[in-house]
């Protein structure tokens, strides 16, 4: 029984190992790809999630990032790489330098379902 044990927790923390290498060498081939902003160091798998702070205030958080990194920085959510932009000038000019690239980007899916859901269920 002991060994059957012994065997098991060893088979968990290979297959742990083995995901957080691959995890890593995905981020640093994700790095090569796209120049990103600076930000903090992301945990494996949950990212910078757990640095947000209290869900009710995420802009004291966002205001401490934006002091030591600057106006434009990048945070991984979970799997998501996102930008985070926390001046109104640096705003403005992205919106209308780089306006076309901007406008081809991704809906995600909740986004999506929170409209399904208005056309479905009307409120007031």
């Amino acid at each position: 029984m002991k060994v059957d044990t012994l065997s098991l927790l060893f088979l968990l923390s290979v297959s742990l190992l083995s995901v957080l290498l691959l995890s890593q060498k995905r981020k640093t081939k994700q790095a090569d790809l796209y120049k990103l902003p600076p930000g903090p160091k992301p945990f494996p798998i949950v990212g910078n999630l757990l640095q947000l702070g209290p869900i009710s205030h995420p802009h004291i958080t966002f205001t401490s990032l934006s002091k030591k990194y600057g106006p434009i920085f990048s945070l991984q959510l979970g799997q998501v790489t996102t930008i985070i932009i926390s001046s109104r000038e640096c705003a403005k000019q992205l919106f209308q330098n780089h306006d076309l690239a901007l406008a081809g980007r991704h809906e995600p899916d909740a986004a999506r379902a929170a409209a399904d859901l208005e056309k479905i269920f009307r409120w007031g």
